[in-house]
This record gives structure tokens, C-alpha cells and sequence, in this order.
């Protein structure tokens, strides 16, 4: 016994101390980010919900009110957040390691502590943008009840360990190739906005086409969340353990790979 307390004393500490830290570098993500503009942290939020307002106006001019039963705006809010989440993510990993690499000269501050910091503020505000506009949709739009409130909680939570997993290793591969900060973008998350069931369903693809779009995890993702959204929508096509375990190797994947460059990434040139 008298060899546990202390253990589990020494474990407590730790936790404190990483979380003190954490919270430091978020803090200071948000000055540096969102202190110079006049709406501050607020246009976070702004700007997705920008993105939902756009889109749905397009939408609504070219004669399109709903999707496999469900109205447009909602439809709209379950695919646009979600991808914004992810792909906010990925980049969190593509760009914290490099632009603060002279933090990473004091010894309480880990690789992984700038990117965690990043990828939790990002995710609180995806999250926060998707909860304000559900309430203003069910209260003001278009109300509807939400089947499941928790389980569309729960694939939120997993699509941005989609992103953070995926910039892990993006992130510490930049660091040392910087190419892979230019390519990123261009080869994985635009092409994913079309692919991944932004604008459709699973259903409404070919079904020619349909298993190879299925390798796709986002789409299983956006459409568990979907389900989970509306009482009318049911993906059949859809399996939650693809969805759970290709989440689950991408996170391991992208920390191992973090692990593995760690000492790369430290050594190399600052700019």
C-alpha cells in the first residue's frame, strides 16, 4: 500500500501539471488566432455557420427543399460541420507542430500537448457551432426532433479523431517534409468535401460505384450521424464497426508515427 499512494500521488500531479499546460497553450491559441479581429473568438463560430447560411440559399435557388426526406437546412448542418471538423483537424496537425516549434524548447511542453491543445479547441468550437445552429433550426426553422441527441454527440467525437489522427501523422511528417503541408489539402481534404456526403446520401449513389465510396470512413461517419439526427433516415448501407475501427488505426497509426519522428521533429531548422 505504501507503495501505491505515492505512485498514484506522483499520477495526480502529473495529470494537473498537463492540464494546466494544455489549457495554457489554448488559451493561447485563441489570443493569437481570434485577438487581432474585432469579433474575436466569436467569428469561430460566425463562420461556419456562414458556410450553412450560403449553401443552403444555393440550394434553395436551384429548387432543391429536401434530401431522402429530410429538410435542407438540417441536411445541410449534419454534412457541412462534420467536414469542417474534420478537416479543421487534419490541419491542426499540418500546422502546430511547425509554426510553434520554439515553444517546444521549454520541457513541460510536448509535440503532443501543442497538438492536443489545438485539436480540443477546434472540436469545442465545430461542436458549439453545430449545437447553436440545431437549436436555432428546431426552435426557429424547421422544427423536428432529434432521435438520438448522444449518439450524434458520440460520431461527432469520433469524425474529429478521424481529423486529429489523420494530422497527427500529417503533422509530424510536415514537419520534417514540408511538401506534405502543401499536398495535404489538395490530395485528401478537398476532394473529401465531394466525396464523403456533404451534399447526398449514401443512397443516392450509383450502385456501380456505391462499394468503392463505402472505403470512404467520413461517408459511414456523416451518414451514422444522419441517422442518428433525423427519425425519417436510416443508412442501410452503413456499418458502424468499419466506421469505429478505421477511426481507432488511424489514431494509432498517426501516433505511432508521431512517436516514431519525434526526435526529427525536434531537431529540425526552426522557421
Amino acid at each position: 500500500m505504501s507503495r501505491i499512494a505515492p505512485d498514484f500521488s506522483q499520477l495526480t500531479t502529473g495529470v494537473k501539471i498537463q492540464s494546466r499546460v494544455i489549457s495554457a497553450l489554448m488559451l493561447r491559441e485563441m489570443k493569437t488566432r481570434y485577438g487581432r479581429q474585432r469579433l474575436g473568438y466569436l467569428w469561430a463560430l460566425i463562420e461556419p455557420m456562414m458556410f450553412v447560411v450560403i449553401l443552403s440559399a444555393i440550394f434553395s435557388l436551384r429548387g432543391r427543399g429536401e434530401a431522402w426526406d429530410m429538410p435542407l437546412v438540417p441536411f445541410l448542418v449534419t454534412g457541412i460541420i462534420p467536414y469542417l471538423l474534420f478537416r479543421d483537424l487534419m490541419g491542426v496537425g499540418l500546422k502546430a507542430v511547425r509554426s510553434n516549434q520554439p515553444l517546444l524548447t521549454f520541457p513541460q511542453i510536448s509535440i503532443f500537448d501543442l497538438l492536443l491543445a489545438r485539436a480540443l479547441l477546434e472540436t469545442a468550437t465545430h461542436v458549439l457551432a453545430f449545437v447553436i445552429l440545431t437549436v436555432v433550426i428546431v426552435n426557429l426553422i424547421d422544427p423536428l426532433r432529434i432521435e438520438e441527441p448522444l449518439l450524434v454527440l458520440t460520431w461527432l467525437i469520433l469524425i474529429a479523431l478521424l481529423g486529429f489522427g489523420s494530422g497527427l501523422g500529417l503533422g509530424a511528417l510536415s514537419a520534417i517534409f514540408r511538401t506534405v503541408e502543401q499536398l495535404a489539402p489538395t490530395l485528401i481534404s478537398r476532394p473529401m468535401f465531394f466525396i464523403s456526403g456533404v451534399f447526398f446520401t449514401v443512397e443516392m449513389i450509383p450502385e456501380s460505384v456505391r462499394h468503392i465510396a463505402l472505403l470512404n470512413p467520413l461517408l459511414h461517419l456523416i451518414a451514422l450521424l444522419r441517422s442518428a439526427f433525423f427519425v425519417k433516415y436510416d443508412s442501410i448501407y452503413v456499418s458502424k464497426m468499419y466506421a469505429i475501427f478505421f477511426v481507432m488505426a488511424v489514431l494509432c497509426l498517426g501516433l505511432l508515427t508521431l512517436n516514431a519522428l519525434r526526435k526529427q521533429i525536434l531537431c529540425a531548422p526552426r522557421t
